[in-house]
């Protein structure tokens, strides 16, 4: 008896492998095509593109993992760069011609404007991706306000527009 020689087997395997299938032939019956044999194979071919389809557009979960942390670098990023430029507001307030009250509200808003962008980068370093809508919504809310206040000036009507 010979030992098992998987060098041997390798070139049979090979040859099986590269051998081309014949496409199954459709029953016939009085020499005309069975037709659930032909409905089977259409089916089958649109099965095989659907899958195709289906697989080809699903993304993986570490590709979207990949994509997410992308992401969230971008958000870090960005909110890096709204706070340096949030730390310039206080020395345009000369600029503005706005009243003691008028001031302190500006200022208390733009504290809090900076406090949720600090948070959104935080948040979005440390990848907690469930938390950056309702910060992105804090924002956006705290923004809505002081414009609100100080491009309509609706809450002074003191002040002359």
């Amino acid at each position: 008896m010979t030992p098992f020689a998987p060098a041997k087997l390798a070139p049979l395997l090979l040859t099986a492998c590269t051998l081309q299938t014949a496409a199954p032939e459709i029953p016939t019956a009085a020499g005309v095509p069975v037709l659930h044999a032909i409905h089977d194979e259409r089916l089958q071919q649109l099965m095989d593109e659907m899958n195709h389809l289906m697989f080809e557009r699903m993304r993986t979960e570490l590709e979207l993992d990949r994509d997410r942390r992308r992401k969230t670098k971008a958000i870090a990023e960005t909110a890096g760069a709204m706070l340096e430029t949030l730390d310039l507001l206080p020395a345009r307030l000369p600029q503005l011609g706005l009243r003691e009250n008028e001031r302190i509200v500006f200022l208390t808003l733009a504290d809090a404007l900076k406090g949720r962008t600090q948070t959104l980068e935080i948040q979005a370093k440390r990848n907690a991706v469930d938390s950056l809508p309702g910060t992105l919504e804090e924002i956006r809310s705290t923004c809505e306000g002081c414009h609100r206040l100080f491009r309509q000036r609706s809450l002074f009507p003191e002040r002359a527009p």
